[in-house]
C-alpha cells in the first residue's frame, strides 16, 4: 500500500490526567494537539503504527526491532502501573523491514520476545502516544529503537521503511515519537542552554515549511547543545518522507518546565505548485529562483524517466554571480532529497533567499544573475594529500561532528594546503587539532 500519514509527537507521562494532575494546565496545547493528531491517524485509516522511540531498547551499533506477537507495557516507572496498555504486533512487517534494513547496510537486532523481551516492556516513549492515538483506533505495532548509529543512517531507515510501505499490503503510519531541548529554562530537568530555544525554534521552523530534510544539515554543535531526544525519530520521518511530496502542519508547540513539546503531521500529497520543466541543472536553478522571487512558489515535479536530474541523487550546490561576483551560495555534500532536480531547487531557493553573507535577491537583480551548479561525488578519505589537485578535487575536513566544505576550481585558490586550511576555518578547527580529510569531484553545470 503505501505510507498514509507521519506524526510527530512528544512524550512527557504528565500528559496522563492520573499521572499530570496538577501540571496540566501547563501542558494544554499539547494535550489538545495530540488529541488533533490522533484524529488525523484516524482520518488516514491505516492497518499498521510504525513508532520510532528514543527509549526503547538501543543497541549498539544497531537498531532494534520488536519481533513478538504482542507488546505491552504500563507508567509503572511513574507510580501507575494500572495505566497501560497491550498491544497486538505485526512480525510479518517486522520481519520484512529488518529484512530490508539490512540489505541496505544497516544493523538490525530483533528482539524476538521471552525474556529479554518481557525484560524491555513498552516505553513512555510509545505509551503516551498510544494513549491518545487508542482513544480513536487501535492498530497493530511495530516498535523500531534509535540507535547510537549516526543521523543519516536513521534518514536512510526512514527510506527503507517508506519503500516498503510501498510493496507492502498495509497501509502504514510512522509515529516519530520524542520531545526537544531538554535545557529551555534554569528549571529543567537537564541543566539550562540558552542554545536550547535555538535549537527548538530551528525544528519549529523547519516542521512550518514543510522542509524535514534539513534536520540533516543542522549544527552538530547547536544539536549537542540542545540535549533532545527527539532528533534522530525525526531523521527517520524526513527520511520517509524524502522520497515523497508532502506538506507538513504544526499543531503546537511549547516549552512548560524546561522541555520542549511539537506535534505534527506530516501528509503525502500528490499536488504540486508548478511542474518543473525538463531542463539543465544550471537552467533549473534560474527558474527555480525567477518563479520563487516572482510568484513565490517552489518549482516541483513528479518523476522523469526521461531526465537524469530525476532518477539520480546527490549532493549539490549552487552559485549565483552577479557582474563576476559571488551573490549566493547554498548547498549539500550529500543528498538530502529525492532527487537532484529538487536539490537543485532547493539550494538555489536558499543561495537567492538565506546566504548570510548577502541580502535576500531582489527581484530587479534577476535578469543579472548568472548561475552554476555543481553535482558532488561522494566524499572519499584522503589517504595522499599529493595526489590531490585543487583544481579537480574539492575537499571536506571533519573534527569532532564539525565540517568546513570548500569546491574545486575556486579563483584565487591555487593549492590543496590553502583549501584545507580555509575549510578548517569554515569547520571552527583549530591548527593543533587533529581532524578527517575527504575529497570528492564535482559536475560543473554553467547556463550555455
Amino acid at each position: 500500500m503505501a505510507l498514509v500519514i507521519g506524526v510527530i509527537t512528544p512524550h512527557p507521562p504528565l500528559l496522563i490526567p492520573k499521572i499530570g494532575k496538577g501540571y496540566l494546565k501547563g501542558v494544554k496545547a499539547t494535550s489538545s494537539a495530540m488529541d488533533q493528531m490522533a484524529e488525523a491517524i484516524q482520518e488516514a485509516d491505516p492497518d499498521l503504527l510504525v513508532m520510532i522511540s528514543p527509549h526503547s531498547p538501543i543497541i549498539n551499533g544497531a537498531f532494534a526491532i520488536r519481533m513478538a506477537p504482542s507488546f505491552s507495557g504500563s507508567f509503572a516507572d511513574f507510580g501507575r502501573a494500572d495505566i497501560g496498555f497491550e498491544v497486538e504486533g505485526d512480525r510479518d512487517f517486522a520481519e520484512a523491514l529488518a529484512k530490508e534494513a539490512e540489505r541496505n547496510d544497516l544493523g538490525v537486532v530483533s528482539l524476538e520476545g521471552g525474556s529479554f523481551e518481557i525484560s524491555f516492556p513498552l516505553d513512555h516513549g510509545i505509551l503516551v502516544p498510544l494513549h491518545f492515538i487508542f482513544k480513536k483506533l487501535k492498530k497493530p505495532l511495530v516498535s523500531v529503537s534509535i540507535s547510537n548509529l549516526c543521523l543519516a543512517d536513521h534518514f536512510r531507515l526512514g527510506e527503507v521503511i517508506s519503500a516498503l510501505s510501498k510493496t507492502s499490503s498495509r497501509k502504514i503510519a510512522l509515529i516519530a515519537s520524542g520531545d526537544l531541548s531538554h535545557r529551555l529554562s534554569r528549571s529543567s530537568f537537564d541543566f539550562f542552554d540558552p542554545r536550547g530555544e535555538e535549537f527548538d525554534l530551528k525544528i519549529k521552523d523547519l516542521v512550518s515549511k514543510s522542509d524535514l530534510g534539513e534536520v540533516m544539515n543542522l549544527d552538530p554543535i547547536l544539536i549537542e547543545a540542545a540535549g533532545e531526544c527527539g532528533l534522530r525519530p525525526l531523521a527517520v520521518l524526513a527520511g520517509a518522507f524524502s522520497l515523497l511530496d508532502y506538506k507538513a502542519k504544526l499543531l503546537s508547540y511549547e516549552g512548560p518546565f524546561g522541555v520542549g513539546y511539537l506535534v505534527a503531521t506530516i501528509s503525502p500529497s500528490d499536488s504540486i505548485d508548478k511542474k518543473i520543466p525538463d531542463l539543465g541543472p544550471a537552467t533549473l536553478a534560474r527558474a527555480a529562483v525567477e518563479s520563487f522571487i516572482r510568484e513565490g512558489k517552489v518549482l516541483r515535479g513528479a518523476l522523469d524517466k526521461s531526465n537524469p536530474l530525476f532518477t539520480k541523487r546527490g549532493g549539490v550546490f549552487v552559485s549565483l554571480k552577479k557582474g563576476g561576483t559571488l551573490r549566493g551560495c547554498m548547498g549539500t555534500f550529500l543528498a538530502t532529497k529525492k532527487n537532484l532536480a529538487e536539490e537543485i531547487v532547493e539550494n538555489a531557493i536558499l543561495a537567492a533567499s538565506s546566504d548570510p553573507r548577502f541580502p535576500p535577491l531582489s527581484e530587479s537583480e534577476l535578469a543579472m544573475i548568472d548561475y552554476s551548479v555543481d553535482i558532488l561525488s561522494n566524499p572519499a578519505p584522503v589517504e595522499d594529500v599529493g595526489l590531490l589537485d585543487p583544481k579537480i578535487h574539492g575537499v571536506l575536513v571533519e573534527s569532532f561532528g564539525r565540517r568546513g566544505l570548500l569546491l574545486p576550481d575556486l579563483e584565487g585558490i591555487e593549492n590543496t594546503s590553502d583549501q584545507i586550511e580555509i575549510a578548517k576555518s569554515k569547520a571552527g578547527i583549530r591548527g593543533d587539532e587533529k581532524y578527517e580529510l575527504f575529497s570528492f569531484t564535482v559536475e560543473r553545470h554553467k547556463e550555455k
